[in-house]
């Protein structure tokens, strides 16, 4: 859930940012990427692998999901309208163009890194001896299987 709510703020962070100075920050998608990583990482508080593979999973789903809405606000001011008719306005000839003409290797490159980053931060920190009571227990509870 938090990750969720982090990618909708950053969704509307960027296109805020985007109308405003008339730019597109393509690698915005990192500074998603390491909020997505840092929201699951204090809502979370896990310790095994399911939660850096959350992250990163959204960082990439939310990575292609920002970029359709950012497109979809940007040509949304082209026609003078409203984003969400524009995201209603859809078909599946749509598709095609937005990955021909808006998705690049860079978008790719960025979404990867984005992932990388979310994955890292998602990683609950420990301080020593935390991970020290945690590798004990572990090993007891192995003993008892």
């Amino acid at each position: 859930m938090a990750g969720l709510i982090t990618f909708i703020v950053f969704c509307i962070a960027w296109v805020l940012l985007a109308s405003l100075t008339g730019r597109v920050y393509a690698w915005m998608t990192v500074v998603l990427g390491a909020a997505l990583g840092l929201a699951i990482r204090f809502a979370g508080r896990g310790l095994d692998w399911r939660f850096p593979v959350l992250a990163a999973g959204m960082a990439i789903g939310g990575s292609v999901v920002a970029n359709i809405v950012l497109a979809a606000s940007t040509t949304a001011a082209e026609y003078d309208t409203g984003t969400l008719n524009i995201l209603q306005a859809v078909t599946s000839m749509t598709w095609p163009v937005f990955f021909a003409e808006v998705w690049n290797i860079a978008d790719s490159f960025y979404a990867a890194v984005a992932a990388g980053f979310a994955a890292f931060f998602a990683s609950r920190r420990l301080t020593r001896s935390q991970f020290y009571a945690l590798r004990l227990w572990r090993e007891q509870s192995d003993r008892h299987q």
